[in-house]
């Protein structure tokens, strides 16, 4: 499960958040979070944003993650975990060299990764 939040813990959601979660008992080689954006106009698209360390007890906490552009508060934003092989690390860090935002849209899940958890229900930036 995955839980978005403020970076100071209050206040509205605006274009960075935090995203605290836990991945359980899963083992896998690194983990990732990230978006599903469903924009007002219908554009969809994943953003596999960053790795994530989990601690011994599955439970980890990101750096402030960006929701996108100023003209996306009317978007639909999904969070999800993922889990990869060791090869889908390194597909992973491959992505994050050619595009840095980790804009991807190719079939889901990306080689070498497990969804582990994808939010049912979208959160929407209010600035």
């Amino acid at each position: 499960m995955v839980s978005i939040v403020p970076p100071e813990g209050t206040g509205a959601l605006g274009r960075s958040v935090v995203a605290v979660g836990y991945v359980g008992g899963a083992r896998y080689a690194c983990y990732a979070v990230g978006w599903y954006v469903v924009t007002a106009q219908g554009w969809t698209g994943y953003f596999i944003k960053t790795r994530v360390r989990p601690d011994g007890n599955g439970a980890f906490r990101t750096t402030a993650l960006q929701m996108g552009s100023t003209d996306e508060t009317n978007s639909s934003w999904y969070a999800y975990v993922l889990g990869a092989s060791p090869g889908g690390c390194s597909w992973l860090s491959r992505l994050w060299a050619q595009t840095p935002t980790g804009e991807y849209h190719g079939p889901w899940p990306p080689p070498g990764s497990t969804v582990l958890y994808q939010s049912p229900d979208p959160i929407h930036r209010t600035s």
